[in-house]
């Protein structure tokens, strides 16, 4: 199964060192947004001109709606791929969800089911 959403758009913006991402689960299939217990995904990758970067993620935790991965390097980043949880049920596939990327310490978004979040490269 594939999770749908609208238009998915990551900056291509690398970050020196460590690299997080997080995905939180902010709608499922079945309607319920309120009491989310679970991000409801198999995993989430960034991608690299449409591939996998060659990293393993060195940390994942989930905590009520929300997946965390942890990379020990940059990750120069252009996309992301979502898979939906193979054991679970398709009515708790996320619909409305938003991605965050570590930013010195704070959690700055990246990315949406709905909308398009980007920044501005400053040479």
């Amino acid at each position: 199964r594939a999770v749908a959403g609208g238009e998915l758009l990551l900056s291509a913006e690398a970050h020196p060192g460590r690299t997080g991402y997080r995905f939180t689960s902010l709608g499922l299939r079945s309607g319920e947004a309120d009491n989310i217990t679970h991000p409801h995904i198999g995993g989430f990758e960034p991608l690299q001109g449409g591939c996998v970067p060659a990293v393993s993620p060195v940390n994942i935790t989930v905590s009520g709606a929300t997946m965390e991965v942890w990379y020990n390097v940059s990750i120069l980043l252009d996309g992301v791929r979502i898979t939906s949880d193979p054991l679970g049920d398709p009515q708790d596939d996320p619909l409305r969800f938003i991605i965050e990327q570590e930013l010195a310490g704070d959690w700055a978004p990246v990315a949406s089911s709905n909308m398009i979040w980007y920044r501005t490269l400053v040479p």
